[in-house]
């Protein structure tokens, strides 16, 4: 059955294109999905420190992911799949404070690491040497 279409809008404040007053910051992360398939990354406790305001860009490197990483947004819905032997800057559309997932089927020794910018960057990406 179809959704009606005034259900089908979400209003989530996202942090995009917003210039930091608190300067350019990075929170680097790594994904080990040796034994794990998913993670589920909250920044609640980075925003309520002021260590990072909000996220409106991710640098990402699958270099030595075995298999396409997806980074999903349950409050937008927002998907990104990036394929193997990638890096970039990929734009996101986060609400405050950050929540996402983090996800490879690469089970057995894929590792993802990332960078979570509190500025915005236009999307680039291109492959690993």
């Amino acid at each position: 059955m179809p959704v009606p279409l005034d259900m089908q809008y979400v209003d989530v404040p996202i942090f995009n294109q917003l210039v930091p007053n608190e300067g350019p910051k990075s929170i680097t992360a790594v994904c080990d999905f040796t034994t794990i398939d998913s993670y589920g990354l909250d920044l609640t406790n980075a925003v309520e420190r002021a260590v990072l305001k909000a996220c409106q860009t991710l640098y990402i490197d699958t270099s030595e992911a075995l298999q396409p990483v997806t980074f999903y947004i349950p409050r937008t819905q927002q998907r990104i799949i990036v394929p193997i032997n990638r890096q970039g800057y990929f734009p996101f559309l986060l609400p405050n404070p950050p929540v996402f997932e983090v996800s490879s089927q690469a089970v057995g020794g894929s590792k993802v690491r990332f960078i979570m910018l509190n500025i915005p960057m236009p999307c680039a990406w291109w492959p690993t040497a």
